[in-house]
């Protein structure tokens, strides 16, 4: 059957994680990958134990035991179990994408969003999701494609129009994303995720106080939401509040963390004083050896040899790189 190619990949790469999650009993998963890749695949399904199933109802049953026991391995080995009994459920390989997600395997989170496609193209979640994740791998041209799938599918898609915001913003037409923006803010109002990002567009715009009222709007719907804490730091620290941005930083992580996040605004905007006392705090506060804050403090020696950072690279926090920031 068609399926079965797809499916032969999505078993392939499982094996070897199943295999070494059940490696108390080795014999009992030996497996021939050559076989596997030709006609003899079923077998393992069919023979091994574990994976007894003679319904897709009672393999789905126990892939979501499975997850609930935290087995995602052996979860997935179900969920392609009951693909195989009931060919062309997308249900089953839409819970498997998530079941990948968890294991942070976008690659085959990919796989099995475009088995959902092939069998229902003018699925809308599904879209919206794949084109997500798209603009996470770093892949815009094909995430703007699906995302534009779904914004003609549904009108009503508010996270189509932020990801096609999103990529706006990633191209620097931020007129175009905050039109995007707009969209998704008619059709979902006051969603803290589209404020922020409006927000952030602004921001790479040097319209900061704008910026700034849709990082407070954001974090007044939802004052935990991380993403606006930080990008309302950011904001502070652009503008050289350090003890601002901390603040703000210290509403949703502990001292050493704070600190190191702010000494690392100072030391990208070249204020290398500043950088040093939060950076010295940060290992200070910390009850144990401080990788980061001491990676940050090195990187501050070596620009103090040489050139400091220009100002406008403190704006973006995918330029920081989250190996810097907490």
């Amino acid at each position: 059957m068609k399926h079965y190619s797809r499916l032969r990949i999505l078993i392939c790469l499982t094996l070897s994680v199943l295999i070494t999650a059940c490696q108390s009993n080795p014999k009992d998963l030996t497996v021939d990958q050559k076989n596997m890749e030709t006609s003899n695949w079923q077998s393992l399904f069919q023979n091994h134990p574990l994976l007894e199933a003679s319904s897709v109802d009672e393999a789905l049953k126990k892939a979501r035991t499975a997850r609930i026991n935290g087995d995602i391995e052996l979860a997935i080995a179900y969920y392609i179990k009951a693909f195989d009994l009931g060919p062309q459920n997308t249900g089953v390989l839409l819970e498997m994408a998530d079941a990948y997600h968890s294991l942070g395997k976008p690659e085959l989170v990919e796989v099995c969003y475009q088995m959902i496609l092939k069998y229902d193209p003018a699925n809308l979640d599904v879209l919206e999701r794949y084109g997500l994740l798209m603009i996470k791998r770093n892949k815009p041209r094909e995430a703007e494609e699906l995302l534009g799938k779904a914004s003609v599918l549904g009108t009503q898609s508010w996270k189509a129009y932020n990801g096609l915001g999103i990529l706006s913003d990633m191209n620097h037409k931020h007129i175009e994303a905050r039109n995007f923006y707009d969209l998704a803010d008619a059709v979902d109002p006051n969603n803290p995720e589209v404020l922020n990002n409006k927000g952030y567009s602004l921001y790479m715009d040097d319209r900061l106080d704008e910026a700034r009222d849709y990082f407070l709007n954001a974090l007044r719907i939802n004052p935990g939401f991380k993403k606006a804490v930080y990008n309302y730091a950011l904001l502070k620290g652009r503008q050289r509040r350090y003890q601002d941005a901390l603040a703000v930083f210290s509403r949703t992580l502990k001292a050493p963390e704070a600190n190191n996040n702010t000494g690392y605004i100072a030391l990208r905007n070249g204020d290398f004083e500043e950088a040093e006392f939060y950076l010295n705090r940060a290992i200070k506060l910390s009850p144990r050896f401080y990788p980061r804050a001491h990676e940050n403090l090195r990187e501050l020696e070596d620009r103090r040899i040489g050139a400091g950072f220009p100002d406008r690279e403190a704006r973006s926090m995918e330029e920081f790189s989250s190996s810097r920031l907490e």
